[in-house]
């Protein structure tokens, strides 16, 4: 049986005349030429083979762009609040996050998730300096040496400070003094 039915908008022909604004309205037609329908079979295959390589490789889809986590659009606003968010993060810092977000299989991380992990790797870093300043003595110097009892507690101090995300000046220039005469923790 035949049934009449609404004409095409357009003709499904490689040489189509239709405007793009038209083409775009109904791209589920559009995608029926054989034109675009390479493409997009181009595309696939290029996507997979580039995914099977990298996962030979053991690596991990970790993220995708931040643009497009949960928005299918973005303005300009949004990327404004992004770039505050995230400007005060030293790139190996954010670097390591998004490692440490990948190895966790954290698909898609807002930027609260990407924010709270950079916090984590950071006080991880200071932690592991603060562990090395202990083991070269650090703690148990003053204006006079300092008793074991008095230097676990400056450090046991020094590491509450960190896990609280309280990073007192004196402290941070220690470290940061500290981290010059080292040559461990210059990477």
């Amino acid at each position: 049986l035949l049934n009449t039915s609404l004409d095409l908008p357009f003709t499904i022909d490689d040489d189509t005349t239709a405007l793009e604004e038209t083409r775009l309205k109904y791209r589920y037609l559009d995608i029926r030429r054989n034109e675009i329908k390479d493409k997009l079979i181009l595309r696939n295959k290029v996507v997979m083979a580039c995914r099977e390589y990298l996962d030979k490789l053991d690596f991990i889809e970790g993220m995708k762009i931040l643009s497009s986590c949960y928005q299918k659009v973005i303005s300009n606003d949004d990327i404004s609040i992004w770039y505050e968010m995230l400007q005060d993060i030293e790139p190996e810092v954010f670097k390591k996050a998004i490692i440490e977000l990948c190895k966790e299989r954290a698909y898609m991380p807002t930027i609260h998730d990407i924010l709270d992990k950079t916090k984590v790797v950071k006080n991880n870093y200071y932690l592991s300096i603060l562990e090395q300043m202990k083991k070269d003595g650090y703690f148990k110097l003053g204006v006079v040496p300092l008793s074991p009892e008095q230097e676990d507690r400056n450090y046991d101090k020094s590491i509450r400070w960190i896990e609280r995300g309280i990073m007192l000046g004196f402290l941070l220039e220690d470290m940061q003094k500290y981290i010059n005469k080292s040559s461990k923790y210059l990477e």
